[in-house]
C-alpha cells in the first residue's frame, strides 16, 4: 500500500516525534493527527527508533536522512 504522504528525504514539511511519545502505539496516534492535516512526512528521533516506536526509515537528524542538527 502506497502512502499518500511525501517521502521523508524530499518532504517540505516533516512532523517528528521522540522518546516522549512513550510507546509505539502513542507514536502511531501522533503520526495520524497533525501530519495528515499538513500533508507532512513523518519523522522520528533516534531515541524513538531505538525504542522501537518507529521504523528506521523514519529517523531524522544528523545520523540519518532529511534532518539537520
Amino acid at each position: 500500500m502506497k502512502s499518500e504522504r511525501p517521502e521523508l528525504s524530499g518532504a517540505k514539511i516533516v512532523v517528528s516525534g521522540g522518546r516522549a511519545m512513550g510507546s509505539a502505539e502513542e507514536f502511531q496516534k501522533g503520526d495520524r493527527a497533525p501530519g495528515r492535516q499538513l500533508g507532512a512526512a513523518v519523522g522520528a528521533s533516534r531515541a524513538a527508533v531505538d525504542a522501537g516506536y518507529a521504523p528506521n526509515d523514519y529517523q531524522v537528524g544528523p545520523d540519518r536522512q532529511g534532518g539537520r542538527a
